[in-house]
C-alpha cells in the first residue's frame, strides 16, 4: 500500500508481474472502479461500472490476462 495505491504481485500469462492499482471501497454506493497498472508489461487496465456490487478487480485481471496472452503470442511485449 502506498498513498492509496495497492502494490501487489499477480500472475499474468503464467509469470509473476508487479501491479500497482487503486479501486473503489467495497461499501461505495452507486458504482465501482478498478485501475490496475502493470509497468513491466506496459499495460494499464481500467474498469468502471454503475453498479456497486460488480467485482471490477476480477474483471480487470481477466482483461490484463487476455492482453498479456496476446502480446506473448505476437511477441509484442
Amino acid at each position: 500500500y502506498g498513498l492509496g495505491w495497492r502494490l501487489d504481485s499477480v500472475s499474468l500469462a503464467g509469470a509473476p508481474t508487479r501491479m500497482a492499482g487503486h479501486n473503489t471501497k467495497a461499501d461505495f454506493i452507486g458504482g465501482s472502479t478498478s485501475l490496475m497498472t502493470f509497468p513491466e508489461r506496459k499495460l494499464v487496465v481500467v474498469v468502471t461500472t454503475n453498479t456497486s456490487f460488480a467485482n471490477t478487480d476480477a474483471i480487470a485481471l481477466k482483461i490484463a490476462e487476455a492482453f498479456s496472452d496476446q502480446s506473448r503470442t505476437t511477441g509484442n511485449e
